[in-house]
């Protein structure tokens, strides 16, 4: 650990014999104190060995004969609150010797420099400093401008910080400027990544000093930043986050990286990397970053889950249903935040990937209705005969009456699924050779269907392309309306979230009691460990 410390005008004691006169500080002439620092240099200088007290007594006083002045002998040489800096830092750390940077000034403007302590720092370089502080390495920095130049002083100080790249720092804020402490104060904990900052009391002319512990600038700096960390998750700004995570302070919290880029990896469906962060996250904080676990546990099966040729969902792999639930999630969390474009694109994903994987789900248990055998998602899709056989049932009049609304000769590949969901939902329960439960729920897609072509309408009649802003929220409302009003399951202001609620329903009944600690919201999940973590400033 290094202690940091600033170094001002009234931190040396000097005490003549006789009547025991204060010859520094010189507070009733501050003229005088540069050239009284440089006689104490001096005179020290004169000495192989000090004699001297703990207290800073010393047993063999100095003379000393300064020109155009009286003759001075000193019987007292003391930094008490130095010498309470470093105790306290001797406490904290088992280091030795104990490495102490001193910020001393220096002023270039000579009109300014009398009150500066440059000289302070040959004091404590020398035979005083070796006799005082044996376990002690000083290293000196010299501020060059006005010490109460908050501004230059900050520079001054930040520049120094981050070449230096501190890690364990003990910080006293007790001597110098205002302006140098608030900027040592500051500075330490942007640029240091562990950092325990004091505060002195001076009583007695400093002997009587006390160190207490001071939370402020590593609470405020950490909290500013943080509060900032969670405005920016919450939009789902993953990019902005890594660049707020990789500087002081939020760089100093352990796996916060790893953390937001499992966040963008899943986003992103690339389930296989979140999942490595998330391991990677479990081994520095199981606490913490194990509250990821009910969400993340499957995440590396669901990768399986996509097709790596042709991105498609494969509906044989039973957490294919994890897959659509987080495009599902991904539409929810996009609409709260009112990026309407990017939620309905969402959901169409959702939907794309939903009708197949109903479709198949169902016809993967061999269907026989009116003789006639469904095996398998391909014989209905690609048989050309597909039609004629769909005739050949009860469901003929409904088909004819659908063609001639609709006014189409053939139909697309998109309304072919469309009709076989609403097929499966039609079916007499002695026509079904399956779980009948299960096929209901397949079916009830169908009482969805109409949001499906109410989304494709919106998303084929705006020039969403060129304008992502096109897409309001009463726009999607208003569409949804013209085709539930207000007697269906579908009403309020949010009839969005509504559907989505509805999918999240026939999903949960799909997975048949699977997967069911994993129908959550992972950013909720986030937000909550986001708000929990802090700096370890004991």
């Amino acid at each position: 650990m290094r202690l940091i410390i600033n170094l001002g005008n009234s931190d040396l004691i000097v005490r003549e014999s006789g009547n025991g006169n204060k010859y520094l500080p010189c507070k009733e002439n501050n003229n005088c104190f540069v050239q009284r620092v440089q006689t104490i240099v001096e005179a020290l200088n004169g000495n192989d060995s000090l004699d001297i007290n703990e207290d800073g007594r010393l047993n063999s006083p100095i003379y000393v004969k300064v020109a155009d002045d009286n003759d001075h002998t000193f019987t007292v040489i003391d930094f008490p609150i130095l010498k309470k800096e470093i105790q306290k830092a001797f406490e904290l750390s088992d280091e030795r010797p104990l490495n102490v940077t001193v910020f001393v000034t220096e002023q270039e403007d000579e009109s300014n420099n009398n009150l500066d302590t440059k000289d302070l720092a040959k004091i404590l370089s020398g035979i005083y400093g070796k006799t005082m502080f044996p376990e002690v390495n000083f290293e000196f920095k010299v501020i060059s401008c006005n010490p109460s130049d908050y501004s230059a002083v900050h520079n001054e100080y930040s520049q120094f910080f981050i070449e230096q790249k501190f890690e364990n720092v003990m910080v006293a804020i007790a001597s110098g400027t205002p302006a140098m402490n608030l900027a040592l104060a500051t500075c330490s904990i942007r640029y240091c990544k562990n950092v325990k900052q004091f505060y002195s009391s001076k009583e007695n002319e400093g002997k009587d000093t006390n160190l207490f512990k001071l939370n402020y600038f590593s609470d405020s700096e950490f909290l500013v930043a943080k509060e900032k960390l969670i405005k920016i998750f919450e939009g789902g700004d993953y990019s902005a986050a890594k660049i707020l995570v990789s500087e002081p302070p939020l760089s100093y919290i352990d796996g916060i990286d790893k953390f937001i880029d499992y966040f963008d990896k899943r986003r992103n469906y690339q389930f296989k990397d979140a999942y490595e962060a998330y391991l990677e996250l479990t081994k520095i904080s199981s606490n913490t970053y194990g509250m990821l676990k009910n969400c993340s546990e499957s995440l590396n099966k669901m990768d399986y889950c996509i097709n790596s040729d042709n991105k498609e969902l494969d509906i044989k792999k039973d957490e294919s249903v994890l897959v659509l639930y987080e495009s599902l999630q991904n539409a929810k969390f996009f609409y709260l935040k009112e990026q309407y474009f990017t939620a309905v694109a969402f959901l169409n994903a959702f939907l794309d990937m939903m009708t197949s994987y109903i479709i198949g789900k169902a016809l993967d248990f061999n269907l026989i209705y009116n003789g006639v055998w469904y095996k398998g998602l391909d014989s209905l899709l690609e048989k050309k005969v597909f039609i004629n056989e769909l005739v050949k049932t009860n469901f003929s009049n409904e088909i004819s009456q659908w063609y001639k609304n609709e006014g189409k000769p053939e139909i697309s590949f998109k309304e072919k699924k469309y009709l076989v969901i609403r097929m499966l939902s039609k079916l007499p329960k002695e026509s079904i050779n399956i779980n009948r439960e299960t096929l209901i729920n397949f079916g009830n897609l169908y009482n969805c269907q109409k949001q499906f072509k109410a989304f494709s309408n919106i998303r084929n009649s705006l020039p969403i392309a060129h304008s992502p802003k096109s897409i309001s929220k009463k726009t999607i409302e208003n569409s949804l309306s013209d085709y539930y009003g207000n007697n269906y399951t579908i009403s309020g202001d949010n009839k969005f979230l509504s559907v989505i609620d509805v999918f999240k329903s026939i999903l949960i009944k799909s997975a048949n009691g699977s997967f069911d600690n994993q129908f959550n919201d992972y950013r909720d999940i986030g937000l909550d460990i986001l708000k929990s973590l802090s700096l370890n400033n004991d």
